[in-house]
């Protein structure tokens, strides 16, 4: 690296500015990127990288929480040097000591070690709040074999360059899509090929001679960022930025927004908190040719349900009917990306009866005619609680059927018997809303529901042998918890030769979608599986018997996959 620290910082502060342009960062910063002020000493949450805006009033204080991954130096940037002036800032460790006190302008090189710390902005004016924190961290490498690694907000320059260099890019999920953007810098002599690449983006790529900015959206997950030098001995600096949420939308409140130039898609929220007869959503572009494409679904990338707009004279319009209760994402994208394109969004709607909600511990009467569908909802607190929910119906002649979900377009957990009674138990891979929805695939007549928020699944320990037993045709589960990125797990059952009792391995994410499914079904009750850089998160381990049940023994191991490869120098 041949630049100084303030000279990043004086041209950090330059390209924010450029960025704020380029980027729907800054045409839609009132709306997808402001958030909510400190309350009652709480600290809101926010990732390195992250564009941060808040309007502030004179002597109001706002608190941030923000992970630092490795040691390094560490700027608190505004975008308008102007505004800033009117901030002061004092920043604390997990500790409770005092970082830094002084201006916001002067937090420009904070050597900081890993770990959380603590943002205090005090307005001394009434003004605007907004800012980045960045870090001179993350590394490159030139081999894709193995990459090097970035983080939200890392600042990354070298000079110099003859070869491609190579970088895995984790995005944490959190539960809603993000707008990922990579800002490549380098000198009027120098070209470069910008490039991301992963699962659900595919294959996204710029050149710098022709744009500084590569975007995407991402619901979480890993990438592979490529730098390509078209020269020898090129120099360039790449920074990561993120979005906040998407813009939320509001019925009956039309918004007027815009695709930047080089911008392609633009995600927005529309959050329903009951059950709706109908919705529908209208999008009026300023130009007739500006190609707009939308559709709503209920996942950017993985979607169960996914509506698509009609074209009423010029005007896109996606009409849906029996939304339940859920968070579904407004996707405007187009092909061309000469230019801008300005449009308003209006959403309407009608609301329908809220759904029976259901207490832990609570049992409720229905009755159903043959082909119908009833629906329920009901609360989790813990994560890791295990979950039991129970059909029951003296009815003969009859089958009913039962299903649980995080969102009704995906009821992840069933039990399909033959039969009136059923049951479905599992373990909360998140805290929230749960839904319930009793279906009579054949007969009419009178049931009861009954659903039981338990305690936490025992933890597997990793290393450490757990007894266990299941009933027959049952099912008991574990929680496993995986805290460290890129481990090797692996879960090995052992039962009696003659039953047969399967191993599944699972993780979700917040909608209930599968991230990682490990299973093994073989014929007897000796099972193993295994993966090597294993997801962060609470897997839920469970055993499921055939038939007969029986005792078993379960050793899970969550290990360093550097750790285990590493030879020891003494």
């Amino acid at each position: 690296m041949n630049t100084t620290r303030l000279q990043h910082i004086g041209w950090i502060r330059m390209m924010i500015a450029l960025i704020l342009v380029l980027s729907p960062l800054s045409a839609q910063a009132a709306g997808q990127l402001t958030i909510a002020a400190q309350e009652d000493g709480e600290y809101t949450p926010i990732l390195l990288g992250e564009y941060v805006q808040l309007e502030m009033l004179a002597d109001e204080v706002a608190g941030f929480a923000v992970f630092v991954p490795e040691s390094g130096i560490y700027m608190v940037t505004p975008d308008d040097d102007a505004a800033a002036e009117w901030f002061d800032l004092v920043i604390y460790d997990d500790a409770d000591e005092i970082i830094f006190d002084g201006m916001l302008l002067d937090a420009t090189e904070l050597e900081l070690e890993s770990g959380v710390y603590y943002l205090e902005f005090i307005a001394v004016e009434d003004e605007l709040l907004s800012f980045f924190v960045l870090g001179m961290i993350g590394t490159m490498s030139d081999s894709d074999r193995e990459p090097g690694k970035l983080y939200p907000g890392s600042l990354y320059t070298e000079d110099r360059v003859s070869e491609g260099r190579y970088a895995t890019l984790s995005i944490p999920d959190l539960g809603y899509p993000r707008q990922v953007l990579l800002y490549i810098e380098s000198s009027a002599e120098d070209t470069l090929t910008v490039s991301a690449e992963g699962d659900d983006i595919g294959y996204r790529y710029v050149y710098s001679s022709d744009s500084n900015l590569l975007s995407f959206w991402s619901e979480g997950g890993d990438y592979l960022i490529t730098v390509e030098p078209w020269e020898r001995r090129s120099e360039f600096s790449l920074i990561v930025f993120l979005s906040g949420d998407p813009t939320a939308l509001s019925f009956d409140e039309p918004l007027e927004a815009s695709l930047a130039p080089g911008v392609d898609m633009l995600v927005y929220s529309l959050n329903l908190d009951t059950f709706y007869n109908e919705v529908t959503v209208e999008v009026e572009a300023s130009d007739e040719e500006s190609g707009l494409q939308v559709t709503v679904v209920d996942s950017l990338y993985n979607a169960a349900q996914t509506f698509y707009a009609s074209d009423d004279d010029g005007v896109q319009v996606v009409e849906m009917e029996n939304l339940f209760p859920g968070v579904y994402y407004l996707v405007v994208s187009r092909y061309s990306v000469e230019g801008s394109a300005d449009y308003t969004i209006t959403v309407s709607g009608e609301e329908g009866e809220a759904l029976t909600r259901i207490e832990s511990g609570e049992t409720v009467a229905g009755e159903i005619v043959s082909d119908q569908r009833i629906l329920y909802e009901f609360e989790v607190s813990q994560v890791g609680a295990l979950i039991t929910v129970d059909l029951t119906s003296d009815l003969e002649d009859v089958d009913f059927d039962l299903a649980v979900g995080l969102n009704l377009q995906n009821l992840r957990w069933s039990s399909a018997t033959t039969g009136a009674n059923e049951q479905v138990t599992f373990m909360a891979p998140v805290a929230g809303t749960y839904f319930v929805e009793v279906h009579s695939y054949s007969g009419d007549g009178e049931y009861e529901l009954f659903v039981e928020e338990g305690d936490l699944a025992l933890e597997l320990i990793s290393g450490q042998v757990t007894a266990g037993s299941v009933d027959d045709n049952g099912q008991v589960s574990y929680r496993l918890v995986v805290d460290e990125p890129g481990q090797i797990l692996t879960v090995l059952l052992l039962g009696s030769e003659d039953t047969d009792i399967d191993l599944y391995v699972t993780l979700y994410d917040a909608r209930g979608e599968q991230i990682s499914s490990l299973s093994s079904t073989s014929y007897g009750s000796t099972e193993i599986v295994a993966q090597a850089a294993t997801p962060v998160g609470v897997y839920e381990v469970s055993i499921r018997a055939y038939g007969d049940g029986d005792d078993f023994r379960l050793l899970a191991r969550v290990e360093d996959a550097e750790a285990l490869l590493s030879l020891d120098d003494e």
